[in-house]
């Protein structure tokens, strides 16, 4: 079975990096900004954009219809790939860690 940081390690360099910009990038974003510039953002600001952001690319939710079919087409005893039915499994958490992130959204404005 694959986990989720052999997966990672598997990924091509340029999307490696690209990763590690993104993470770079967000973590300078939050630093604290000198004192005297004037007219800039404070920390809670830059996290609350940078978190309506995230919220506004997420999906409402993951659905393996919209995937590629031959992934879920059962073999001749009528059994899908094992790693499908871990995908399956991963879906349905990914979706059940979606409801909770907007509902606590909801309940946070």
């Amino acid at each position: 079975m694959f986990s989720l940081l052999q997966v990672l390690c598997n990924l091509p360099p340029f999307s490696q990096s690209q990763e590690t910009n993104v993470l770079i990038t967000t973590i300078l974003d939050v630093q604290p900004r000198l004192a005297g510039t004037g007219g800039g953002k404070t920390n809670d600001e830059i996290v609350a954009e940078l978190a309506e952001n995230i919220l506004g690319k997420l999906p409402e939710k993951l659905d393996p219809d919209n995937g590629l079919a031959e992934l879920f087409e059962p073999n001749e005893k009528g059994i899908i790939n094992s790693l499908s039915t871990v995908l399956l499994q991963e879906i349905d958490r990914f979706n059940k860690l979606l409801k909770v992130i907007k509902v606590r959204d909801c309940l946070s404005t």
